[in-house]
């Protein structure tokens, strides 16, 4: 079998569309709420440079996992937002994401985590996340992920609206919003159509 060849495309943030009967759905909005962002979920769209398909890498339970875009797509009702990087100010390192493919998601700081945001940003007192400081953390966050490959030092503590300004951050420019859904044939976005 001939080795993957992936390059870099686009960042893609989501949200899942609400649903009172799939549990992800209140997991997706409590992750919104807590971290004042409008999107809950960050993964990466890469082409393969052999066969030319696309394919996905995002951290989710219950491990960082390559997909396919077909795989990918069917999944979730969400909507999706392609993010494109000024590769001269983020200089996107895939070897460094693709390595950390088979890590754990890191359950514990599930928890953890939005302790430490309702504490230090909300309540401003007492408990301190053990992963502020990235010791003694296992597995890897979604948005951790991004910002590993983005050459963020502190990519651990990168929370979904780090990531998205609806005014644009810096060297990162939002496309059009697209819509997945659930079970359905996957329909390539036309930023993918052109390219």
């Amino acid at each position: 079998m001939q080795k993957r060849q992936f390059k870099f495309v686009c960042l893609l943030a989501e949200h899942t569309k609400f649903s009172p009967l799939q549990p992800g759905t209140v997991f997706s909005i409590s992750i919104r709420v807590l971290c004042c962002s409008r999107y809950s979920h960050y993964s990466i769209l890469m082409v393969d440079e052999v066969d030319g398909t696309y394919h996905v890498i995002e951290s989710t339970w219950p491990e960082v996992k390559v997909k396919t875009y077909l795989e990918w797509y069917a999944h979730s009702d969400r909507l999706v937002l392609p993010q494109f990087l000024d590769q001269s100010i983020w200089p996107f390192d895939l070897e460094a994401v693709l390595a950390k493919e088979g890590e754990k998601y890191p359950v514990r700081d599930i928890v953890e985590q939005p302790l430490d945001i309702i504490r230090t940003n909300w309540v401003a007192i007492g408990h301190r996340w053990n992963g502020r400081s990235g010791i003694g953390r296992v597995g890897t966050f979604c948005t951790e992920l991004v910002a590993t490959g983005m050459g963020r030092a502190d990519s651990f503590r990168i929370r979904p609206n780090d990531l998205y300004s609806p005014l644009g951050i810096v060297g990162i420019t939002n496309g059009e919003e697209f819509r997945t859904y659930k079970g359905q044939e996957a329909v390539l976005p036309q930023f993918l159509l052109y390219a």
